[in-house]
């Protein structure tokens, strides 16, 4: 699969109010659809934010990304780095071909 830019839909907290370092995130990008990803609080993902995805099948850092069950919510990828915040762009990676397309919403 691949690392893919995607737009922050939604951002709430973990459903089990015993998680306190999980938030639940929804990802979208016209080609692959929404995503649903459970991260802990290293980043923090606003909605309307553009985020670096590891989709399902990538390896990352070393690390196959898989679907997973955290804490009873299901996570279909994993969120890596804030390229878009507000006020400007802060880009970690450099994509070739479509996910630079998606910078330019």
């Amino acid at each position: 699969m691949s690392l893919v830019v995607m737009e922050c839909t939604s951002a709430e907290a973990h459903p089990d109010p015993k998680v306190t370092k999980m938030r639940v995130y929804k990802f979208f990008s016209p080609k692959i659809g929404e995503l649903q990803i459970v991260a802990n609080l290293t980043n923090v993902y606003q909605v309307g934010d553009l985020a670096v995805i590891a989709t399902v099948g990538t390896v990352f850092e070393g690390m196959l990304i898989e679907e997973r069950e955290l804490r009873g919510v299901k996570s279909y990828g994993m969120a890596t780095e804030l390229v878009f915040h507000g006020d400007g762009f802060f880009v970690d990676y450099v994509f070739p071909g479509e996910a630079n397309q998606t910078l330019t919403k």
